[in-house]
């Protein structure tokens, strides 16, 4: 098990574009239909006299010496193509947006978090290219609450449905057909912020991770209610949290990231977490009140504030491409895989360190040659100096 920050023998990767955003970014994701499309969030907190005020988004509330925060952001939708980074459409929210995440299962929608507690449903245009709009708003929390993640649940027959976390540590579930929200569940599941939301591939397992370094697993069931599948007005089902399985000693610091790993691998439900201890750990859950057992784990030389999968290669050994952004170090590319014998293996493949304050936001998409992936195409940012860099990596075939 190598938890060694190797990063320093690795090629560095150098920004084909970058760009000063007007406010500082805190999330991004490309559109799912459109590889080209992708849509940034931001977080500005300002004082009561109006001026700036230099927080982090991970900052908790009682640190920041102000007796009125107001906080706002803004939504940005830029196209890349053909070498040219194109800003199609910007709109001002009296929020920061603390994240940001389309549902592959309606066209051109996108959910994204509010500080003021709420989730707001947004949409772009079947092009890919703006404008964009909010279609519903939904307050889940107090408005004095922070939503800090969300994630769809994508079992077409859930695919609706939303979970969402906050900044005093609780987790809910609602189901985006119904004004007002029709929120199933909503529970104390953590002692601080719950950073991270993720929903397992069946839709039956919602994990959560909290500043306290707690990794969470709910159980959840389905129950139905009155009113019909027809009945718009009334919904047919509601989640229920069964108990939850809750685990403190794994992570040494708060829990930042959580990516299920699927499919399943001979009945084993892995998971990729971050941490702010800078550590990628490949997890396996057990049942009862047990560790997950550490099948795989690296120190990245940064917190690890998100994850998301490029690319994955099934096979007799399984590979994942992933992407990492790890706050003060920059963002890494990572291979997670499963070897013939069945050991889990962590090799960082490329890294990018241009940024010089805290990167929250990478996403990226695959470059196609013939068929078949043979690099990514990244966008990365940084928080403090509001900068976003586009860059290229062909790193595929160095896992090979």
């Amino acid at each position: 098990m190598d938890d060694g920050d190797t990063s320093d023998d690795v090629p560095s990767i150098r920004s084909d574009h970058s760009i000063i955003l007007d406010l500082p970014p805190s999330c991004i994701e490309f559109s799912p239909l459109h590889s080209e499309s992708f849509v940034v969030g931001t977080y500005y907190l300002e004082t009561e006299s109006g001026t700036s005020h230099t927080t982090s988004i991970q900052q908790n509330d009682d640190q920041i010496k102000s007796s009125v925060q107001n906080r706002r952001g803004s939504l940005m939708l830029f196209v890349l193509q053909d070498q040219n980074l194109t800003l199609f459409d910007a709109v001002d929210v009296p929020f920061a947006v603390l994240d940001l995440h389309f549902t592959r299962c309606r066209k051109g929608v996108f959910a994204i978090a509010t500080s003021k507690g709420t989730v707001c449903l947004c949409t772009i245009n079947i092009n890919g290219t703006g404008p964009i709009e909010t279609l519903n708003s939904y307050q889940i929390f107090s408005d004095s609450s922070l939503t800090l993640s969300l994630a769809w649940n994508r079992v077409l027959s859930h695919s609706d449905t939303i979970a969402a976390s906050s900044s005093d540590g609780r987790v809910a579930i609602f189901d985006t057909k119904y004004q007002p929200p029709m929120t199933y569940t909503k529970t104390e599941a953590h002692s601080f912020e719950a950073w991270t939301l993720a929903w397992t591939s069946k839709g039956a397992e919602l994990y959560s991770g909290g500043d306290g370094s707690e990794l969470c697993r709910h159980d959840l069931s389905v129950r139905p209610v009155g009113g019909s599948l027809n009945d718009g007005n009334v919904p047919s089902h509601r989640y229920e949290f069964e108990a939850s399985v809750r685990d403190t000693k794994t992570h040494e610091a708060g829990v930042t990231a959580i990516l299920p790993l699927q499919p399943v691998f001979h009945g084993e439900r892995v998971l990729l977490t971050g941490s702010y201890d800078e550590y990628v750990r490949v997890l396996l859950p057990v049942e009862g009140g047990n560790r997950p057992k550490v099948l795989a784990e690296k120190r990245l030389g940064g917190g690890v504030w998100r994850l998301q999968i490029l690319d994955f290669r099934e096979g007799i050994s399984p590979a994942y491409k992933i992407l990492a952004s790890c706050m003060h170090a920059g963002a890494r590319i990572l291979e997670v895989r499963r070897t013939e014998g069945g050991k889990w293996l962590i090799n960082v493949l490329a890294k990018f360190v241009e940024h010089e304050s805290m990167n929250y936001a990478s996403d990226g998409c695959c470059i196609y040659v013939g068929g078949r992936v043979e690099g990514f195409t990244v966008v990365s940012t940084s928080f403090y100096d509001k900068k976003l860099c586009v860059w290229k990596t062909e790193t595929y075939r160095q896992g090979e």
